[in-house]
């Protein structure tokens, strides 16, 4: 099977076109400029072990079972830490309850 033949229209079209974006030649030593500046400020920043630390550490936790375990995890601690301050408020309210049925005139 073969290419269909472009209307002249369309040839037209493509040559205006690729005259309207002349081609530039680069400066001289534009590569090595380019070379040198990545060089240069991939130096900058976080240190390399550190970055790929962290990054290998945000991918582990971007797991989709262990983003789960991790709420999980943290609505676990949330519950133990109301439940021990719900315990401690408890017994605070109970000894001021006791005091002022014991002596009425000590919780005025």
């Amino acid at each position: 099977m073969s290419k269909p033949v472009p209307p002249m229209e369309d040839l037209k079209l493509s040559a205006l076109l690729r005259a309207a974006r002349p081609e530039r030649a680069l400066p001289p030593g534009f590569n090595e400029a380019v070379w040198r500046r990545l060089e240069r400020d991939s130096g900058t920043g976080f240190d390399t072990g550190l970055a790929d630390f962290l990054d290998r550490l945000a991918a582990l936790f971007l797991r989709p079972r262990l983003a789960a375990a991790g709420a999980v995890a943290m609505v676990l601690v949330g519950i133990a830490v109301g439940v021990v301050q719900g315990d401690r408020l408890a017994s605070d309210l109970a000894r001021q309850q006791y005091l002022a049925a014991v002596s009425p005139m000590t919780s005025r």
